[in-house]
């Protein structure tokens, strides 16, 4: 199996990270969730960012509105994280970080009616592509046909529930009336299309290695004597 890391990750070998980070954003989601007033301080707010308060464009995704919406987000969050993080840590921390500005922005830009937001969601959305994608990628490149077909049909079935919030305005694991809230499925969106762009820069910034390294690097050497 051939590896891609970024330069931050070359020389590990392929699944030897510890998720630490993803362990860590988890355990913080939770913490904020117990502390009382701590989510509030911290989530999307227009008004307060309007204000000044600008790190809630980040902190907004740690925040939850129920304990319902809290266990799907951080479950699903730290499986997805210490998957994409065990693979490339440079990796986890890009979709993650991107994946929660891009998600704010679109929220700002694209729904100046949303006033309030909290949730993973849309972070977990872009961990999910990135992931799936990867799979895909790698099975079809060493000609493993048959397992590229699960996370295939796991990305059809991402659109699929995007599809389906769009129609229905319900969420499909979490109950958002009983929660307070409305599905937000451009969240979702913009999480997968930032997965998906993070894992082609990687994919590009690993080919120009490869030229780099490649006989390129000897021409180049026989000019510059």
């Amino acid at each position: 199996m051939t590896a891609n890391f970024s330069d931050a990750d070359r020389g590990r070998p392929l699944a030897t990270y510890r998720p630490m980070a993803a362990v860590g954003c988890a355990i913080l989601a939770v913490a904020i969730w117990l502390v009382p007033g701590a989510a509030e301080w911290l989530q999307f707010d227009r008004g307060a960012i309007a204000a000044g308060e600008i790190w809630r464009i980040v902190s907004g995704h740690l925040t939850h509105w129920n304990g319902d919406h809290l266990l799907w987000d951080v479950l699903m969050f730290a499986v997805l994280g210490a998957l994409v993080e065990r693979t490339s840590r440079a990796s986890f921390l890009a979709t993650t970080v991107l994946s929660a500005l891009a998600i704010s922005a679109a929220l700002w830009f694209l729904q100046p009616a949303q006033v309030l937001y909290r949730g993973l969601s849309g972070i977990d959305s872009a961990l999910f592509v990135f992931q799936a994608i990867w799979l895909a990628r790698e099975a079809l490149s060493e000609k493993r046909f048959a397992a590229s077909v699960l996370p295939m049909v796991a990305l059809a079935g991402f659109v699929g529930k995007v599809g389906y919030e769009y129609a229905s305005g319900c969420t499909l694991f979490v109950d958002s009336a009983a929660a307070g809230f409305a599905p937000l499925p451009l969240a979702h969106v913009i999480g997968g299309l930032v997965g998906a762009a993070v894992l082609a820069a990687r994919e590009a910034a690993t080919c120009l290695t490869r030229v780099d390294e490649g006989p390129w690097r000897q021409w180049s050497a026989r000019l510059s004597r």
